[in-house]
Parts: C-alpha cells; sequence; structure tokens
C-alpha cells in the first residue's frame, strides 16, 4: 500500500471542510463592507477612521501569520499531529465572532460602534488565522506526492468555490428572507450570519475528524528568526510571495462587489449575476487545471494567466456602465484567471516545502503555508484600502446622492486597479526557479525518507 496514497474519506473531507471555511470567509469579505456601508449607520468621518482601524487591523492579521507558523512547528498534541487540534479548536471562536461583526447595533454613538468593532474584527482576524494556517498547511501533511496533493488543493479548492458560489449568489437573499418586510434588514444579516457560520465551520470540522497527517515533523526549538531564516532559505517561497501580494488587485471584486453593485449599476441584487460569472468560471478553472498542468509548467501557466487577467480587466474599463450584460460576460472571463491562480499559488508553495526540507532537511510548513493565508490576508487588506480609499475620493456615504463620479469611481475600482496590479504581479515569477523536473525529484526523495522512516517505525 502506498503510505503517501489518499483515500476518497480524506479527499471528500477536505473538501467538504474548505466548502464550509469558504461560506463562513466569503459572507465575511463580500458583504461585511455591505452592512457597513448600508446598515451600520456609520458618518463620512466615522468611514474614514474605519478605514484605518481595518488596514491596521487586516495588516496586523497578515503579519500574525508566520507568527502563527512558528508555533505550528513547534508543537504537537498527543496523538493528534500539529495541525488537525488547531482546526478543531478554531471552529467557535470563529463562528461567535462572526456573528459579533454584523451584531453591532446600529443605533449606538459612532464611538461605541468604532470601538465595538475594532475590537471584534482584531479578535475575529485572530481566530480566522489559527484555522486557516493549519488547514492549508494539512495539504502538505497529509502527503508529500506531488501529484497527489494538486489533486488534493484542487478539489479543496472547487469545493471552495462552490461555498463561495453559495454565497456569492444566495448571501443577500438569505438576509432578506430573515428580515422584516420588504427590504433587508441589520436583522436579517444578522441571523443569515448566524446560519452561515453554522453550516460552514460544522463542515469545517471534517478537516479534523476526516483526515490523517502523515508528514509531521516537529521543530521544537523553532523560534521568530526562524521565519526570516525560512524565507531566505526559501527563494520560491519568497517569490510566490511577492507576486501574490503585488497582484491583490485580484481580490478587488469580492471585496467590493457588492457594493460596486450597489453604487455602479444601482442594485446589490446584481451582484449575483456579477458573483455567477466569477463563480462559474473559477470553478471550471480549478477542475481543469490539473489537466492543463500536464501540458504546462506551473511557472508558465501563471505568467500566461496574469497578462490575460490585466488585458481582460483593462477592456473591461471601456465598457459603458449602461452595458450590464456584457460587463458580466467579461467578468465571467476573469475567473477564469483567478481559478488558475488559486490553485497554481497553493501547489508552488507546497513544491516550496519539499523543495526546503531536501535543502536544508527541516520541514516547516507552518511558517511557508502561514506565508499563503499572510499573502491572501494582505492581497485583501491591499484591496479593501484601495477601494475605500476611492470610495472617499468620490465622498460616497450611507444617504448619499450617487453620482457619475461614484459610479465610474467604483467601477474604475474592479478594473484599472486589478489590471495594474496583475502585471506588477507576475513581474517576480518570471524568476521563479523550481522547474516540474525537480518538483518530481524532491517529491521521490521526501517520498522514500518517509516510507523508510515508516518501517523503522514499524
Amino acid at each position: 500500500m502506498d503510505y503517501n496514497k489518499l483515500t476518497f474519506k480524506e479527499k471528500i473531507s477536505y473538501g467538504l471542510a474548505g466548502l464550509g471555511q469558504n461560506l463562513t470567509i466569503t459572507f465575511v469579505n463580500t458583504f461585511l463592507m455591505t452592512v457597513i456601508y448600508g446598515y451600520m449607520g456609520f458618518t463620512l468621518k466615522s468611514l474614514s477612521i474605519l478605514t484605518v482601524i481595518l488596514i491596521v487591523a487586516k495588516v496586523w492579521d497578515a503579519v500574525n501569520d508566520p507568527i502563527m507558523g512558528v508555533l505550528i512547528d513547534k508543537i504537537q498534541f498527543k496523538n493528534r499531529g500539529k495541525l488537525r487540534p488547531l482546526i478543531l479548536i478554531s471552529i467557535l471562536p470563529v463562528a461567535f465572532l462572526t456573528v459579533m461583526l454584523f451584531g453591532i447595533p446600529q443605533d449606538w454613538s459612532q464611538s461605541a460602534k468604532l470601538a465595538m468593532f475594532g475590537v471584534a474584527y482584531i479578535l475575529w482576524d485572530a481566530a480566522y488565522t489559527v484555522c486557516d494556517v493549519p488547514y492549508w498547511g494539512l495539504s502538505g501533511a497529509m502527503t508529500s506526492d506531488t501529484n497527489e496533493r494538486t489533486k488534493l488543493i484542487s478539489i479543496a479548492r472547487s469545493f471552495g468555490n462552490v461555498g463561495l458560489g453559495v454565497i456569492t449568489l444566495l448571501g443577500a437573499n438569505i438576509a432578506g428572507w430573515f428580515s422584516k418586510g420588504d427590504k433587508t434588514t441589520k436583522q436579517g444579516w444578522v441571523i443569515a450570519s448566524v446560519v452561515v457560520v453554522s453550516i460552514g465551520m460544522s463542515l469545517f470540522s471534517l478537516a479534523f475528524f476526516g483526515t490523517k497527517e502523515r508528514n509531521v515533523s516537529i521543530n521544537e526549538n523553532a523560534s521568530f528568526k526562524d521565519i526570516y531564516a525560512a524565507l531566505k532559505a526559501n527563494k520560491p517561497l519568497l517569490i510566490i510571495l511577492s507576486g501574490s501580494i503585488l497582484g491583490f488587485g485580484r481580490t478587488l471584486i469580492q471585496v467590493s462587489g457588492a457594493t460596486v453593485a450597489l453604487i455602479s449599476f444601482g442594485s446589490e441584487d446584481k451582484f449575483v449575476y456579477m458573483g455567477a460569472a466569477v463563480l462559474i468560471s473559477m470553478i471550471i478553472a480549478t477542475v481543469l487545471c490539473p489537466l492543463v498542468l500536464k501540458k504546462i509548467s506551473k511557472k508558465k501557466l501563471m505568467i500566461y494567466s496574469s497578462f490575460f487577467s490585466a488585458v481582460v480587466y483593462t477592456a473591461m474599463y471601456f465598457i459603458p456602465l449602461t452595458e450590464f450584460n456584457i460587463i458580466v460576460g467579461v467578468i465571467f472571463l476573469t475567473g477564469f484567471s483567478l481559478g488558475i491562480f488559486m490553485v497554481l499559488q497553493t501547489a508552488m508553495i507546497a513544491d516550496s516545502v519539499d523543495y526546503v526540507q531536501v535543502k536544508t532537511g527541516e520541514r516547516n510548513e507552518g511558517v511557508c503555508f502561514s506565508s499563503l493565508t499572510f499573502s491572501g490576508k494582505l492581497m485583501n487588506a491591499l484591496s479593501t484600502l484601495a477601494f475605500m480609499l476611492v470610495m472617499l475620493a468620490v465622498k460616497y456615504e450611507e444617504g448619499a446622492a450617487v453620482t457619475q463620479t461614484m459610479k465610474q469611481g467604483a467601477y474604475f475600482a474592479i478594473t484599472i486597479v486589478p489590471a495594474i496590479s496583475c502585471l506588477l504581479g507576475v513581474i517576480p515569477f518570471f524568476f521563479y526557479p523550481l522547474t516540474e523536473a525537480q518538483v518530481i525529484e524532491n517529491g521521490n526523495i521526501l517520498k522514500k525518507l518517509y516510507e523508510r522512516q515508516k518501517q523503522e517505525q514499524d
């Protein structure tokens, strides 16, 4: 029996856990901004302060991911591995704090709302770090076989996109169903958050109950200096990290799409069509990506897809806002590149973990995979900052009369900004050093190592 062969149960459990996680994170990333601008009663001055709070919190959240990675590499729970127990521990805090974020009373004073939001968001970020870093690190701990791992990541991304799609298409409707009257209310959003996180985090628990850690390496002497050491020794990881952060614009439509639909197209309901377009193409891309990688290297596919994105985003900006159906069609095209990026980013980081272990003898998936969540959160932070700065520039706030300048400003944020970002983000990947032959060789070396260790234990 192949030690690194994953069972059907493990693959499905890991995929369903990704689906559940994406139900929760998509609900927060997609609709928290909508609730902030439309249902919390913040003034323009408070929104300026809130922008600072959000960015500081998001940057700190990104920075603490490598810290979490060091802690992961230092610890192991008795008979439970080092990643799965943290996944279990994180479930209730993430669920509670998500509801707390959406439940801030609308009639409180501006200062009280700002204070509660700041505390709740920072705590939520910390709790989500505890669930996110171990989850993606688990893909490397479950198997060292590069093909098995790529398939597992593709499954997780595909299931995750289903979760993203459910919330994108139905999130606003769920809030509407629980609202009293014809219009969506704050109470509706709060109840919707309870429903979403209850289902989402229950599914996420399968990452604990349905998987097994095979490649567990504990470094009791791990320290925060190891973050620097790991990055210094891992040139591929540094390149992936740099390219991902510079390409932050890929996430702008997720962060601000519902708000853009309201401002630029007159109704947040139109985000359903925008989100569906991205979702369908993303799912297609994540399913087909492993097949495409049999014909082309990860490096080349990353470069080609990034240039494709930049061209499509730029073309979309010149389509009149009145041509909504055409715009949705172009948004559909952007989803292909986003889906490819998500699979490639995770697979390339997993390859870099193997690379460093072969090179140095130390396996530090905690630190390496914390860079995945680090880059994701920093990308989200930069997208949030870019969008909120545009909104402040055009002076948009709750209840304000929407001008053409506001409409074009919001549209600019999801077209030209992502185009520039994708062009900047592709530059580091020209210097990515790992070939597919090296990746396969590293996987074979580690496979033999773990099989030998297993025989010695038996």
